[in-house]
């Protein structure tokens, strides 16, 4: 799953250079939270690569209950941009559950 986390930190990168080339940067700077579960994904399956350790179930499990804890309260800093509580709920909702569903998929397809 390593190569599928890779493409949304990809795509999650583009769409933020799409906001900042629109002047949007606030709506740039709303996007990281959500590179933070594929990112640390990558960055500990590499680690664990480089050592020569393995990386099974546990490791994955423990890589994606914190980079969803992290990016969880990354979110609700960054959910204080909005003025509105209709926007900071919305904001709120979709980026939890992207980040929580994605976590799930990731824990699930981990290697026995």
């Amino acid at each position: 799953m390593i190569a599928e986390c890779v493409v949304i930190v990809i795509i999650l990168l583009i769409i933020s250079v799409v906001f900042l080339r629109a002047k949007r940067v606030k709506w740039a700077l709303l996007t990281f939270p959500l590179m933070v579960v594929p990112f640390a994904n990558i960055a500990v399956s590499q680690v664990f690569r480089l050592l020569r350790y393995s990386y099974d179930a546990n490791i994955i499990t423990i890589t994606n209950v914190v980079a969803v804890i992290i990016s969880s309260a990354w979110i609700g800093l960054m959910s204080y941009y909005f003025e509105k509580k209709s926007q900071r709920a919305s904001y709120l909702t979709t980026t939890l559950l992207f980040n929580i569903i994605l976590a799930i998929i990731l824990i699930n397809n981990a290697p026995n």
